[in-house]
């Protein structure tokens, strides 16, 4: 086989699976052994700008009309190459029906993705018993060159096509132990999943999460709290009413994550959240600023590359190489 530009892209693209199961296989011994802690994690999103274009974003109409053509121009161009007798013609045709294919199937994928926003806005509107009509029109886009990028509010406040990285980091030693990308741009609802691949990795339960606001959410505190796991988040602070005391409506987790924020030992434990930080750093300085790739499994591998890098540097850094 020989190496090119192909060969590579191929390779670090399609090596997300393996690069998974290392993850889990490199750190369950520094787990064991008491090098690496994950008994105390920080979670944290990394917004990561998509290759898709805001151009590329289309509704649910557009949608329908461009995956009707581009299957009558697959249909058209499969007949052609049937009948065409000559061999070069047919290879070129070949190339051309190749390629409007793959554009059937990104449009077919985007609709799918366009329905899946529609039906989480409107899951969203009925879980806050929205009465007034969305400010959007609610019309839903999705992407035709990138169907699982979503619009998202980035870090410098703009809006652009990107993927949300969840980075579970060990604070103990700040190796990165768990990573996912999601299509969300909120936070918000990601702390179960975060254990739970924590505690599918290593079969280890977390019992501290260190996470910042937009994790915020009562329904996972108080499931946190009835497993014994602490949550150290920032209180909300509304106007001039003290965020510690108890609201209607609290649980006993909620009551007890207030308590605990509002005291000493609870800031300084969240401060330990910094850890997150050095990871996503090394990425950002490693110009890990926008993707290259298309789709959920190539960005988890892209990501997963890094992350094997940071950890590598981590572990010789001290001194359990």
């Amino acid at each position: 086989m020989s190496v090119n530009y192909h060969t590579l892209s191929d390779f670090r693209g399609s090596a997300g699976p393996v690069l998974d199961e290392l993850l889990s296989q490199s750190l369950t011994g520094l787990i064991a052994s008491g090098s690496v802690d994950v008994r105390v994690l920080a979670v944290d999103g990394m917004k990561l700008q998509s290759l898709a274009s805001g151009r590329s974003f289309r509704s649910a109409g557009r949608l329908a009309e461009l995956h009707r053509a581009s299957v009558e121009t697959v249909r058209k161009l499969r007949a052609e190459v049937d009948e065409d007798p000559a061999a070069s013609e047919r290879r070129i045709k070949a190339r051309r029906l190749a390629a409007a294919e793959d554009r059937a199937r990104r449009l077919e994928k985007a609709r799918g993705a366009q329905a899946k926003i529609e039906k989480r806005r409107d899951e969203a509107a009925a879980g806050q018993r929205r009465k007034e009509p969305r400010k959007d029109g609610g019309e839903s886009r999705a992407s035709t060159s990138d169907p699982d990028a979503r619009i998202m509010k980035m870090g410098d406040g703009s809006f652009r096509a990107a993927y949300n990285v969840q980075v579970k980091t060990a604070v103990g030693g700040a190796h990165v132990v768990g990573v996912s990308v999601t299509d969300r741009g909120s936070d918000y609802g990601l702390l179960g999943e975060a254990v739970g691949e924590v505690e599918r990795r290593y079969g280890v339960t977390p019992d501290k999460l260190l996470a910042d606001g937009g994790y915020f959410s009562k329904t996972e505190i108080e499931t946190l709290h009835g497993r014994g796991i602490e949550l150290f988040c920032p209180l909300p602070r509304k106007g001039k009413i003290d965020p510690a005391l108890p609201k209607r409506g609290d649980g006993p987790g909620t009551v007890a994550w207030r308590q605990r924020m509002a005291g000493e030992r609870g800031q300084a434990i969240y401060r330990r959240r910094f850890a997150t930080e050095r990871p996503h750093a090394h990425m950002r300085n490693h110009g890990f600023r926008r993707l290259l790739v298309r789709g959920v499994d190539k960005v988890k591998a892209v990501v997963l590359w890094h992350v094997h890098a940071f950890n590598s540097l981590q572990t010789k850094r001290l001194g359990l190489a």
